[in-house]
């Protein structure tokens, strides 16, 4: 079977991501704790953020032309 590039591998990652974030935004939770351990969504959308930025600046050191979707929308 095709393995997928790594340019592939990098667009559905960023894809994931730009996905979770829509999704976090759209449904945002509360911080919460559970058995001592906390769970901050603000702590989980800023390291998509940081992934996202990542993944992009990945994508654009590989050849070929990348579609960039910003978010949020028409940012």
């Amino acid at each position: 079977s095709d393995m997928a590039t790594n340019k592939e591998n990098l667009q559905l990652a960023y894809d994931r991501t730009c996905q979770a974030l829509a999704d976090l935004s759209l449904n945002p939770r509360p911080n919460y704790s559970i058995d001592g351990r906390s769970y901050s969504w603000q702590s989980l959308f800023d390291s998509l953020l940081k992934r996202q930025e990542s993944l992009l600046m990945a994508m654009q050191k590989d050849d070929g032309p990348f579609e960039i979707v910003s978010w949020p929308p028409g940012a």
